[in-house]
């Protein structure tokens, strides 16, 4: 039984097997392999264009036949410094010319091209740093012409002028060959795109010169005209020389004359220096109008042959009464000696015009070299010219201690602020081009010009114009005198 079961088992085992082994063999078939549509072409939206600089328009390729396999492309510009064209297909115009913008396919390497013209850019106007120019003879200035848009195509200009024997330009540089007063001449600049114009007049002026001091310490300032910061954009001109004084007046000059000194620093001198000789301050702008008449007076100053003593300031206006300290205690309006033009007409000691204040301070500039301060054009060597804020120790020092300015000035930015004669108007105190200014006719407020021990930098400037009443006093505060030469 058992060798039964045994056959049996082994039956069955081998029928199985061969079952298995006799069944048909069935293999799983591969995916179809998908159809490579080739590229046969491509084209683009626009075939030229024509753009304005800067302007960017989109070009737009398609790709034969629309079902194709691989539909990538490139884009590129024969002239990139002309248009050019981004991945998407967006072209720039960057400059007047002509470029070609080309599409490839990445299959087949199919191309299309579109052709860019990029108009040029037309110029709308030109201007000039200045349209005015004063300057003496044999000076040179610099103008410098802006081509309207900044991106024109063509920027070049010519400059010519209406009379080289007054002024010459040689692409833009400007010399004075003119010697006669006032005569002026036109700069144009001329676009070569348009011939749009841009003028320049050019006037001839002759600017004032400064002698040495006198043994009194006055220094004769000529006849001329010179621009002026205080006048905005227009020129003084002075018909007649002056007489200006090296230093402020000092206390001991003031005592001599006066009798007394209302100074506010009256002792404690720096190391070195002289008390008496510290500018006089703390006084009002009549004191100082009185103190003009009295030295007049004291050093017995005469009218050319005459007799009468040529005083400046009078108590009438016919000129009769000399003001006095009486009237300078009730704060008396002063009035100044003209002749019949307006004109200053004396030789005594006063109070400088505004303008005559200006044209000192100034030293003589040039036009390659205008001093901000007196003396200087840069802050850091302020120092050298002037007692301020940042090197006073907060006190008024010795006049002449510092260098003076081209003129030979000392402290024409610093120790003491000084009164001039004028009346304060706000803002440019000139509307067109002055001669022999003398300021307002009336107002309440009187010009104070320079810097003081107590002023910082900015407020020490040549340029610098403040007021006050003609009453008030400060321990800041004196003046410096001046005389109309004989």
């Amino acid at each position: 039984m058992k060798h039964f079961f045994k056959v049996l088992t082994l039956f069955s085992v081998a029928s199985v097997v061969l079952m298995v082994s006799s069944c048909p063999h069935k293999s799983r078939p591969e995916p179809p392999k998908p159809e490579v549509i080739a590229v046969t072409g491509v084209s683009l939206s626009q075939s030229e264009l024509t753009l304005n600089v800067n302007e960017s328009v989109a070009l737009n390729a398609t790709v034969s036949p629309e079902n194709a396999s691989n539909k990538n492309v490139s884009w590129s510009s024969s002239d990139e410094t002309v248009a050019t064209v981004d991945t998407n297909g967006v072209v720039k115009a960057l400059k007047e010319g002509t470029a070609t913008i080309t599409v490839k396919t990445e299959d087949g390497e199919k191309t299309a091209t579109c052709s860019v013209t990029v108009k040029p850019v037309s110029v709308t106007r030109v201007k000039l740093n200045h349209t005015q120019i004063y300057g003496d003879h044999g000076e040179s200035f610099i103008l410098t012409a802006t081509v309207e848009p900044s991106n024109a195509s063509n920027i070049k200009v010519t400059w010519t002028t209406s009379n080289d024997s007054i002024a010459t330009v040689d692409n833009g540089t400007v010399t004075m060959t003119g010697s006669t007063v006032w005569d002026n001449a036109t700069i144009t600049c001329t676009t070569a795109d348009g011939g749009k114009t841009a003028t320049c007049t050019v006037t001839v002026i002759q600017k004032p010169t400064a002698s040495t001091a006198d043994a009194n310490g006055f220094v004769t300032i000529s006849a001329g005209s010179m621009p002026l910061n205080s006048y905005g954009s227009y020129h003084v001109t002075l018909t007649k020389a002056y007489m200006i004084c090296d230093h402020e007046v000092t206390q001991k000059e003031w005592q001599d004359v006066m009798g007394n000194n209302p100074s506010n620093f009256t002792s404690n001198p720096a190391t070195g220096e002289v008390q008496e000789n510290r500018p006089v301050e703390n006084i009002t702008w009549y004191e100082a109008i009185a103190y003009c008449n009295e030295r007049t007076k004291k050093e017995n100053i005469k009218r050319g042959s005459s007799s009468d003593i040529d005083y400046v300031y009078f108590s009438d206006d016919t000129f009769t009464t000399p003001y006095t300290t009486t009237d300078a205690s009730s704060s008396k309006l002063p009035y100044m000696r003209v002749d019949a033009n307006g004109k200053i007409d004396a030789t005594g000691y006063r109070l400088p015009t505004e303008a005559e204040w200006e044209i000192a301070a100034r030293g003589g500039e040039t036009a390659t070299n205008k001093p901000v301060w007196a003396g200087t054009t840069t802050e850091s060597e302020l120092r050298n010219y002037a007692w301020y804020k940042g090197n006073s120790d907060s006190k008024t020092h010795e006049v002449k201690k510092k260098q003076p300015n081209g003129y030979g000035l000392y402290d024409m930015s610093g120790n003491v602020l000084e009164w001039c004669w004028d009346w304060y108007w706000y803002g440019s105190y000139a509307s067109e081009d002055a001669i022999d200014p003398t300021g307002a006719l009336s107002g309440s407020l009187r010009v104070i010009r320079d810097g003081s021990w107590l002023d910082s930098a900015p407020n020490c400037r040549a340029s610098d114009r403040i007021y006050s009443s003609p009453i008030h006093r400060y321990n800041y505060l004196g003046f410096r005198l001046v005389r109309t030469a004989p």
